[in-house]
């Protein structure tokens, strides 16, 4: 405990070269002993993008992967201490898109931020808070209290509250009817309660949240990304027009169309910025555990089709 508050004061006063540079050796550290990570990392490169293993292309997108990591607890606290400063978030960020994460605000409609582990993730409730849209997150409740404590502080003094991911599906859904939003991070593998469908040309399992939502609480899913833009603290968000169900389909098949939508969106950002995703992750381990029934089939009869997608514990446990 002690060394986590060490580090945590050492974040909030070393200067930010400092803290930036730091990221470098660090992660060539981390490269050396995380030896299997980083095989499987390249394998997962060659098999999912055609990078060939040990090429230069490869070393960059692992590194990059691996030094992602340290930014993510590095860059959110710099942010803070520059905003704290009377900085504007404009100075740090710009945005792409924004005519669409407006049109979501005007709506008035509770809204799924969807996003993933690409860029800087761990900075978008700062974000979305500066924008003046904080959004609730779901979390995992720690069995070490204090450890948990000290590990969401960061988080929740940006968000505008915290679901733990047992039991919280009916909450959820009475706040989204209520207009409030969530910020999700859905690209880890959801295992059996998953919906498996392709990403990145081969088959994973998807959390249905977004897409569950969408249907049963009339929610909208926004595709968002924080990407990382050269330069020190320079960061472009990236907002893709709000995905709702298609009326042509009915109860499940809508939901599976709106998560293998948002998956796509992803999908588009990762092979774009490849070194900023979170490769370390394997993000089709659970493909296999995923329930084949879950995508129901155009001819199935209408409660059979709804009974099939359901939520139960397919809340991802990580907000943004």
């Amino acid at each position: 405990m002690g060394r986590c508050r060490a580090i945590c004061l050492a974040l909030g006063v070393l200067p930010a070269s400092w803290l930036l540079a730091a990221t470098q050796p660090l992660t060539s550290l981390a490269l050396l002993l995380g030896r299997r990570r980083r095989r499987a990392t390249e394998a997962l490169l060659a098999a999912r993008l055609g990078v060939p293993a040990r090429s230069a292309e490869s070393r960059r997108i692992v590194r990059g992967a691996f030094r992602n990591m340290l930014l993510n607890l590095v860059e959110p606290v710099l942010l803070e201490r520059e905003l704290a400063r009377g900085r504007s978030l404009s100075d740090f960020v710009s945005v792409q898109g924004g005519e669409h994460l407006q049109a979501a605000l005007a709506s008035g409609r509770g809204v799924i931020v969807s996003t993933g582990h690409i860029g800087a993730w761990e900075g978008l409730a700062i974000v979305l808070h500066q924008l003046g849209k904080p959004a609730w997150i779901v979390t995992r409740t720690s069995k070490n209290a204090r450890i948990d404590a000290l590990l969401l502080r960061r988080r929740l003094a940006w968000a505008r509250g915290r679901l733990p991911k047992k039991g919280s599906a009916l909450r959820m859904a009475r706040l989204l009817r209520a207009g409030e939003w969530f910020g999700l991070a859905l690209d880890q593998d959801a295992g059996r309660q998953g919906l498996p469908l392709e990403f990145l040309g081969a088959t994973a399992s998807h959390h249905p949240v977004a897409g569950f939502m969408a249907v049963h609480a009339r929610s909208l899913a926004l595709p968002v990304c924080l990407l990382r833009e050269p330069g020190r603290l320079r960061f472009r968000l990236v907002v893709e027009p709000a995905i709702e169900p298609d009326p042509a389909l009915g109860g499940s098949l809508a939901q599976v169309d709106v998560t293998r939508r948002l998956s796509r969106a992803l999908e588009h950002r990762v092979r774009e910025h490849p070194e900023q995703w979170l490769w370390l992750h394997d993000r089709w381990r659970g493909a296999r555990r995923a329930r084949t029934a879950a995508i129901p089939h155009s001819g199935a009869p209408a409660r059979a089709r709804a009974s099939r997608v359901r939520m139960r514990d397919a809340i991802p446990a990580q907000g943004v």
